[in-house]
């Protein structure tokens, strides 16, 4: 993919935000800090290690609805890894989730 960027190096502040974002995101009190009325969409494979196999985003899932976030929406696709909107086995269900999820909500 031409508009692909990931084989230029990797610049000094990227990393210092990334890890500024791992941290934030990793705080024991990151999930009061989400709207409690915004609903949430939470996409994974069960086959994609940084979402721990689908367990992190069950994690996350739990970890909102613990805060008092009541519109929680996690899919866990099995078979697939992390972008789970680009794999052919799962996109179409994807897309539809997506779809399904932004209509309840705008609605």
């Amino acid at each position: 993919d031409p508009l692909n960027n990931f084989g230029a190096p990797m610049s000094l502040r990227f990393v210092r935000d990334f890890v500024a974002l791992y941290d934030q995101v990793n705080a024991a009190d990151w999930p009061a800090s989400i709207p409690a009325g915004l609903p949430v969409l939470i996409l994974a494979g069960d086959q994609d290690p940084v979402a721990n196999y689908g367990e992190g985003a069950l994690h996350v899932a739990n970890q909102l609805w613990d805060a008092g976030h009541t519109d929680v929406e996690p899919h866990v696709y099995p078979g697939v890894r992390h972008e789970v909107h680009n794999e052919p086995a799962s996109r179409a269900q994807v897309e539809a989730t997506l779809v399904d999820f932004v209509e309840r909500v705008v609605s």
